[in-house]
């Protein structure tokens, strides 16, 4: 055993060190020649395992060379795009904890054989999303690894425009400004990559963990910036402090996407600048005051708790908007006056939401391209009459229409309908609340689904059923916040079997409980002959018919 004497020379010997014995006329002992030739067979065997560990993962690879139906078999530049169609996509707009899942994928495919290792370590476009996050949670060691592991992953990405998704939390950080910035010299690149090596010494200085933090995350923003050349689409969700350090980056030509997310209780002490015209910019809590950004490309904006004026000010400034997502700060909007309604020829995608009534604010615009319009009913009633002055004054084509958080279906949300656009597609109904009674809506689907009178008549009838709601919706979907009834389930199979309108997809939820069997297996009858119910089970968000046929088909064995 280990540090323990041979009981005939009294010498002791680690374990895996020979032991001297000279007890028997300067020769070895029986007992140490034993265990030397044990060792020495132990030390062929292991040589040998090695040998055919080295053959195995050889034959490995041969073996994969051989049974690999594609990537092996095809020419580089197709199976890298193969490998390319095989990484998720993604929508910018979505969260961040989201995003971070998709960027195992170019190390997954790594990880299958030598060769596919090599391809993806060789394909620049696997490599061209970034997705770091430094917290307090953050360990020592990935702490200590990132700008190395950071530098890696851009260098396999090449000169390839970047997705970069940065995240930061509640780490303090006084210095970050005091290094030097970057030359816009595009061959001082190559020179960062090589001072930056030299960083990772900066760890042995202090072993806090505050330190280390601080440390990776000024490396990394340097390394960051050291490729502000290449950021085409760039998400930050930071403080104030880290912002700055961003801000004012040149050679950002490829820029498309800006998405700032400002985190804490601190504001900027200067503006936020970026010397570049993006397409699609995304703001939260950044007052439009606190930034200098070229608007006249953008064509997207998603813009967060901000004032009514700075929503009006954005609207007028950027010309070429046609989606427009903005939440209102708490405000009266009782006090907006407009002597002429703001008119804005290119927006075809407006939602709003706010906590306040909108019916002033809805007043001063004229928006004749808009298709889309999407509006969160927090406060009070639905502004029917507002809206539909809108949309008879922009004289617009509109196509969608979504209504979320509405209190309760009421004959306003039924005239409404009545009076909105025939060419709305599609129709999404939030409501707060399950309904006291399906009346409204059960009068909606009504005027919905029923056919036409034959022929076109004209005829005037006490009993004469009047024209088709909406007669090019497509899609409607009913939904509520809080769980409970909706739709009137038992008459939806006969207003369907009726319908000259059975294309129109439905979508909605419901409990478990809430649908009689009878009515389930009519639902499942329509169907089977193509109608497209979308019923999602409110406590599981499965597919409720399947999960009941699949329960009669248990009870029928």
């Amino acid at each position: 055993m280990a540090g323990l004497a041979c009981s005939h020379c009294r010498r002791a010997e680690a374990e895996d060190q020979p032991i001297k014995c000279v007890v028997l006329g300067g020769g070895p002992c029986s007992a140490c020649k034993e265990r030397a030739t044990i060792r020495q067979k132990i030390k062929q065997l292991e040589e040998e395992i090695a040998d055919l560990e080295a053959k195995d993962r050889a034959l490995g690879s041969h073996i994969n060379a051989i049974h690999d139906p594609f990537i092996h078999k095809l020419p580089s530049e197709i199976g890298s795009h193969i490998f390319r169609l095989s990484l998720p996509t993604f929508d910018f707009w979505v969260d961040f904890s989201e995003r971070r899942e998709f960027m195992a994928g170019p190390l997954r495919l790594g990880a299958v054989c030598r060769e596919w290792r090599k391809l993806a370590w060789a394909t620049p476009y696997l490599w061209d999303t970034l997705y770091i996050s430094i917290r307090p949670s953050t360990g020592l060691l990935l702490a200590k690894s990132l700008p190395g592991l950071l530098r890696e992953w851009l260098g396999r990405s090449g000169t390839f425009p970047l997705a970069i998704f940065f995240q930061c939390f509640d780490i303090e950080i006084d210095f970050l400004n005091s290094y030097e910035d970057q030359s816009d010299d595009e061959n001082d690149n190559e020179n960062e990559n090589d001072n930056d090596n030299d960083n990772d010494n900066e760890f042995t200085s202090d072993d806090s963990m505050v330190d280390t933090l601080e440390v990776a995350t000024a490396s990394v923003i340097k390394v960051l910036i050291s490729r502000c050349g290449q950021w085409r689409n760039l998400y930050l969700k930071v403080d104030a402090d880290i912002l700055e350090c961003f801000s004012g980056r040149t050679r950002l030509m490829q820029l498309f996407a800006l998405q700032v997310v400002l985190t804490g209780e601190k504001r900027p002490t200067q503006k936020f600048i970026m010397e570049s015209k993006p397409k699609h910019l995304g703001l939260t809590n950044l007052p439009l005051t606190l930034i200098d950004i070229g608007r006249d490309n953008i064509t997207h904006a998603t813009l967060n708790r901000l004032t009514v004026d700075d929503c009006i000010e954005f609207l007028q400034r950027a010309p070429d908007l046609e989606h427009y997502r903005v939440h209102l700060a708490d405000r009266d909007f009782t006090s907006i006056r407009f002597d002429t309604p703001i008119l804005h020829s290119q927006l075809r995608s407006f939602h709003i939401s706010t906590r306040h009534p909108t019916a002033n604010l809805l007043n001063i615009f004229t928006l004749p391209s808009l298709e889309e319009w999407s509006q969160n009913v927090i406060a009070g009633a639905i502004p029917v009459m507002p809206m539909l002055s809108l949309f008879e004054r922009s004289k617009c084509c509109l196509k969608v229409l979504n209504l979320d958080t509405i209190q309760m279906p009421s004959e306003d949300l039924n005239i409404l309908l009545q009076a909105i656009p025939s060419s709305l597609e599609s129709l999404r109904l939030t409501f707060w609340d399950a309904l006291d009674n399906c009346a409204v809506m059960d009068s909606i689907l009504t005027r919905i689904l029923h056919p036409a009178p034959a022929g076109g008549s004209n005829i005037l009838a006490e009993d004469a059923m009047p024209e088709p709601l909406l007669p090019h919706l497509q899609f409607i979907e009913c939904t509520a916040h809080f769980q409970g009834p909706l739709l009137p389930w038992d008459r939806i199979p006969q207003l369907y079997c009726q319908s000259n309108r059975r294309s129109l997809v439905l979508k909605s939820t419901v409990l478990d409980d809430e649908i009689r069997d009878e009515t389930a297996l009519q639902l499942l009858q329509l169907v089977d002959e193509g109608v497209d119910l979308q019923i999602l089970d409110q406590t599981t968000g499965n597919n409720f018919l399947e999960n009941f046929r699949n329960r009669m088909h248990k009870q029928s064995l």
